[in-house]
């Protein structure tokens, strides 16, 4: 007797797929709602990285701003303008209300919906839909430029920093914050780029003195930042399910995603770096 299958492309597989993207679509849901910039874990803020964790910090939310402290802590003195790239939803930039001028500041971002979402988190900056290897800005128009935890993603690491020295202004800074990943994750991850891989924090250091910065600091605070921040997770993940605010399934594929993550991920790094002086670009090329 002969078998008739289903075809692929028949009313039944097009009702698995249906069944799928509505797992998804409810997976993606609650984990947003969980650990998404405007989730319970992050208190709704806005943020959206691991933080800096101190041995007294108490939540997402103050580890995250604990790591914009820290990143500025490299600068000599927090004046001038400060463009915040990879800006997501606007917390990191309203955190910058802090120590610069509201006028003095400008985000930028690829996505038009987190335009929207940092036009209220942060509404008396500046804010443009842009990719961040493209930076449409003249040449020196910048004493700060600062990208938390988004390079690792760019199309490529590279481009980002050439563009960020040339918006640069002699003697401005270079502020980042980045994961360095196991060369098979950048090489299997839709997210990840081949190109971008560098074996550890010396590899970055000599990357960005290759590319003409000086003073540059590249500081392994994975522990800090990355290890601490999964344990945190980890509990609070624990915590929602012991109390039944989250379902097995969504439980495993969550803690799942998690441990992919820690496997994949070598370093966390901070870093610093300046454009030379215009007195020490002369004395380069002489």
């Amino acid at each position: 007797m002969t078998r008739i299958h289903p075809s692929p492309s028949g009313p039944f597989a097009a009702g698995r797929r249906a069944a799928r993207n509505t797992r998804a679509q409810e997976f993606a849901s609650r984990f947003e709602t969980l650990l998404g910039p405007r989730g319970e874990y992050f208190e709704g803020s806005g943020f959206w990285n691991n933080g800096y964790w101190e041995s007294d910090s108490r939540t997402a939310r103050e580890a995250s701003e604990n790591l914009v402290d820290r990143l500025l802590a490299f600068l000599p003195r927090r004046s001038g303008t400060v463009l915040d790239v990879a800006c997501g939803f606007g917390a990191t930039t309203r955190h910058l209300l802090r120590h610069f001028e509201a006028v003095k500041i400008t985000g930028v971002d690829i996505s038009d919906a987190q335009m929207e979402v940092c036009r209220v988190n942060a509404p008396v900056c500046s804010f443009l839909r842009m990719d961040a290897t493209h930076l449409g800005f003249p040449n020196d128009s910048f004493d700060v430029v600062l990208c938390v935890e988004a390079a690792f993603q760019f199309d490529t690491r590279q481009r980002f920093l050439e563009e960020a020295r040339r918006v640069l202004r002699p003697g401005g800074r270079l502020l980042m914050s980045d994961l360095l990943h196991e060369p098979r994750a950048e090489a299997l991850s839709r997210r990840l780029h081949p190109e971008n891989y560098l074996k550890d924090p010396a590899s970055y250091e000599a990357l960005l003195t290759g590319l003409g910065f000086t003073d540059v600091v590249v500081v392994d605070a994975t522990e800090e930042c990355w290890t601490r921040s999964t344990r945190d997770k980890v509990r609070f993940v624990c915590r929602q399910h012991r109390l039944g605010h989250l379902d097995r399934p969504t439980f495993n594929r969550i803690m799942t995603a998690g441990l992919l993550g820690l496997l994949s991920t070598r370093y966390y790094v901070l870093v610093s770096a300046e454009r030379p002086p215009i007195q020490a670009s002369q004395e380069e090329r002489s």
